[in-house]
């Protein structure tokens, strides 16, 4: 079973600041260099849209029948479902492959933890096999 990621209003605001700024940008250089100082924004701007919203189309939690695959862009983590301890709701602003702060810290292994945010935290619950703790 495939949950995605919750996203919060503010990434959208976050994206949205970024491209005025990459446009403000290309604008910017165009009327100081012209044309011919495109190829040298380009690139910046290639990347700096395309790995935010490569982040956020690629931020995906899989269950599978004895496993939790999360994938962020370039990482993937492969969680064993039966070294899942405790999966408990967390407000928590560490970096973690989730776009919003209404997360569930999972701890598993020898306390590893790894925070997500899926839409439907029950559903992503019961799909583990591990209760929600409070």
């Amino acid at each position: 079973m495939i949950f995605k990621s919750k996203i919060d209003s503010w990434i959208y605001l976050v994206i949205a600041v970024e491209v005025i700024a990459i446009i403000a940008a290309i604008v910017l250089v165009l009327k100081v260099r012209g044309p011919a100082g495109l190829p040298g924004i380009v690139a910046p701007a290639v990347i700096g849209l395309g790995v935010p919203l490569w982040l956020l189309y690629s931020i995906r939690y899989e269950v599978t029948a004895d496993k939790l695959i999360v994938r962020a862009a370039w990482k993937t983590w492969e969680i064993p479902k039966v070294s899942i301890q405790t999966l408990k709701p967390s407000r928590s602003m560490l970096s973690s492959p989730a776009l919003s702060l209404d997360r569930l810290e999972i701890r598993y292994d020898n306390d590893d933890v790894l925070l997500v945010s899926p839409q439907d935290k029950q559903a992503f619950a019961d799909a583990l096999g591990v209760p929600l703790s409070k």
